[in-house]
């Protein structure tokens, strides 16, 4: 499949949740997520090590995680979307667990309107 089949297959599965204005605010976070989800994927192992280690969150674990990972972002979730994807009957939990523990700056980035929409598509609330 080409790359322009691809996109247009993505905007078709799309159309029965979404509204065409609402797309961005879908694919641009997921796009981004996936993106830092590559980014840390050399890490990933020894970032989970760290936290386990460490414990409690809080700043001083954050310095700690921050350091191992060798970025400004980390994650502590012991999924990555490949997985999440890979789990088709927990779609909905694992995603909602991978938000939740993965990137503890998501919520600034993201903010609520992406976690509304994600809930839409997870069939958690009314489309």
């Amino acid at each position: 499949m080409n790359l322009s089949s691809f996109i247009w297959s993505v905007a078709d599965l799309l159309r029965g949740k979404y509204k065409p204005h609402e797309y961005g605010q879908v694919i641009l976070p997921f796009t981004v997520l996936r993106r830092m989800d590559c980014v840390l994927q050399p890490t990933k192992q020894a970032v989970l090590k760290e936290a386990a280690k460490r414990g409690a969150s809080g700043d001083s674990v954050n310095h700690y995680l921050t350091r191992v990972s060798g970025n400004t972002f980390y994650n502590t979730s012991p999924m990555d979307l490949k997985a999440i994807v890979g789990d088709q009957d927990n779609v909905a939990m694992n995603l909602a667990d991978f938000g939740n523990l993965a990137w503890p700056t998501s919520a600034v980035c993201f903010g609520p309107p992406f976690g509304t929409l994600m809930l839409r598509v997870l069939g958690s609330a009314a489309a």
